[in-house]
């Protein structure tokens, strides 16, 4: 969904002296789907049009005859500096290395010789493209701390604190926002540079095959770091802001606990770590408690990462007990610990126990941040204990459902239609590459592929085919939504399985499908075993 964004709201640059280049180009750049470029075969006109377009991307020639590209790479510098994100192509039949030199010196990004590999040409249009929209998240989200620092000076000066305590907040806000900077910059260029580089050394055809197959895992990894961070900062910003919006449901604790628990049974074992319940008797009745199931488990999540993440030997113990009106939860690690007084402020957002630039841990410092906000949003609370270089304890705490008969939430279940006909499996998305991709994983697992790219298609396409046993649904598409596409469906075939698939990772996003009709939910990018487990749930 985000490629697609980036087609629909981008705009795109070309100088280029040469007709024939500038139609291959625009020709390419509408076969992909990008919606809004602009070309011109003048530099000086090209140089005029940025200031009016304010492109996201510029493709330029090296050789014209009105001004080279290097003179339009050094006039752009001194009108915009350093200031704005400027990413630049530099077009040439100049494979000389001083030409190559030469561009990227000038303050070009990236470097294409023609004739050109329109492949390679997507691809590096797309990397730019999605780097430049990242730096302006970071932004937004530099502004938002900056917004937030800025509320909380101002209330201090309301209370009228002595000068000593007002300055020494003000430098724990500076630390906080240079924190903030270096953690961002960090943890989005770490993983892109493993996608960009691990990607190009893929597309390489000079690259052993056996070296590309070790690579692929590698940049499969990088990639889901990155949406974890994006993940995070997108919860983070919905907290700060008072935009997270909860479903409180009875729900069994335990159960949660195990699910969040095997999910890093890979992680466990790469470091050697033993996995340990601490659960009451099992003859008791279940810890049913008030929660929202997503938050539940993204707190789970969260801690249990922290308690992986910071210990190197020994064991992660995770257990609950029942105290009062709530049930409390304690995992705990045989790892670093963390120091006395730096406990209380790494609740605060983008803070780690260990904040120097050595530090050797992965992370935004956000874990803690996001799982205090959740918890106190169902009622709950949060503590640590700790003893730096033995271990840490977290406890949290959820209020008890009391209600009689009150039972943990179900996944909604779903019979597939009743048919002599072979069974199909209908994608419903509207992007191509998406499509493709589903299509290609479901009919290598054997599946007959029925695809449509809208809802209303997929409307029809279900009276037509009786043969449908389960519909990936996307949620944003033309002609009809998928919201809209699930409810017309499910009033016609309430037993026909439907699982969204959508980009759109928000809690609020899933709550929205659920009650469309939707028995499943996944988010892109969707991984293979997630949609192994729906096909096996819902098919078998």
């Amino acid at each position: 969904m985000r490629d697609l964004q980036m087609k629909n709201e981008s705009k795109i640059l070309i100088i280029d002296d040469q007709p024939a280049n500038l139609e291959v180009l625009e020709g390419f750049l509408e076969m992909e789907g990008y919606l809004h470029y602009t070309s011109t075969r003048n530099p000086v006109e090209g140089i005029a049009l940025v200031d009016t377009l304010l492109p996201d991307l510029i493709l330029l020639d090296l050789h014209m005859p009105q001004m080279s590209g290097i003179e339009v790479l050094d006039q752009l510098r001194e009108r915009y500096g350093t200031e704005r994100f400027l990413p630049v192509i530099i077009l040439t039949a100049d494979i000389t290395p001083e030409a190559k030199e030469r561009a990227l010196e000038a303050g070009a990004k990236d470097f294409l010789t023609k004739p050109f590999d329109l492949t390679e040409v997507g691809l590096r249009i797309r990397n730019l493209l999605l780097t430049s929209w990242l730096m302006k998240e970071m932004k937004e989200q530099n502004q938002l701390l900056e917004e937030k620092v800025r509320e909380r000076t101002e209330e201090l000066e309301h209370k009228n604190q002595d000068l000593l305590k007002a300055n020494e907040l003000a430098e724990a806000g500076n630390r906080l926002k240079t924190a903030f900077i270096q953690n961002i910059s960090h943890e989005i260029r770490t993983p892109l540079n493993g996608i960009l580089g691990f990607s190009e050394l893929i597309l390489d055809p000079q690259v052993p095959v056996e070296s590309k197959l070790e690579f692929q895992p590698l940049l499969k990894q990088s990639a889901y770091r990155l949406i974890n961070t994006v993940t995070n900062y997108m919860d983070t910003s919905l907290l700060a802001t008072g935009n997270m919006q909860l479903h409180i449901k009875v729900v069994n604790l335990g159960i949660h606990i195990k699910k969040v628990a095997e999910g890093f049974r890979n992680e466990l074992k790469t470091k050697g770590l033993t996995l340990r319940y601490d659960f009451p008797d099992p003859t008791l009745p279940p810890p049913m408690v008030r929660a929202d199931e997503l938050a539940l488990e993204k707190v789970l999540s969260h801690l249990i990462d922290n308690a992986i993440k910071f210990t190197d030997a020994g064991t992660i113990s995770i257990g609950y007990t029942r105290t009062g009106n709530s049930f409390e939860c304690l995992i705990s690690d045989t790892g670093m610990g963390i120091e006395p007084d730096c406990i209380e402020q790494i609740f605060d957002s983008f803070i780690q126990g260990d904040m120097s630039s050595s530090r050797i841990r992965d992370g935004n410092g956000l874990g803690l941040y996001i799982s205090r906000e959740f918890l106190e949003l169902m009622d709950g609370t949060i503590h640590i204990r700790s003893e730096k270089g033995k271990g840490t304890n977290v406890y949290f705490t959820l209020p008890v459902a009391e209600t009689a008969g009150n039972k943990p939430s179900q996944s909604r279940s779903a019979t597939p239609i009743a048919t002599a006909e072979p069974s199909a499996i209908l994608i419903v998305e509207d992007d191509y590459d998406n499509r493709l991709l589903l299509k290609a994983i479901l009919e290598h697992e054997g599946y007959i592929v029925i695809t449509a790219g809208d809802g209303k298609t997929a409307v029809d396409f279900c009276h037509a085919h009786p043969e449908i046993r389960l519909v990936l649904m996307d949620m944003r598409m033309p002609e009809m939504n998928g919201l809209e596409a699930t409810q017309l469906i499910k009033s016609a075939y309430p037993h026909l399985p439907i699982c969204a698939t959508t980009a759109f990772a928000a809690m609020e996003d899933e709550h929205m499908a659920m009650k469309a009709g939707c028995d499943a939910f996944l988010t892109k990018p969707i991984r293979k075993t997630q949609l192994m487990e729906v096909l096996q749930k819902f098919i078998g």
